[in-house]
């Protein structure tokens, strides 16, 4: 298991509902991120108020 693959779980688990769900700041990519919705670390970057 590494930082990332608690969500993984989370969602099989049905701990939370990736339909109502957001993963902000993730600086990786992955094929399948489980139907969670992602803002990755450039975006959030990009569109910081600094």
């Amino acid at each position: 298991m590494n930082h990332s693959s608690m969500f993984y779980y989370v969602v099989r688990e049905d701990l939370i509902d990736p339909e109502t769900s957001i993963q902000v700041g993730i600086r990786t990519f992955n094929d399948d991120f489980m139907g969670v919705k992602i803002l990755d670390a450039e975006l959030v970057h990009e569109h910081s108020i600094n």
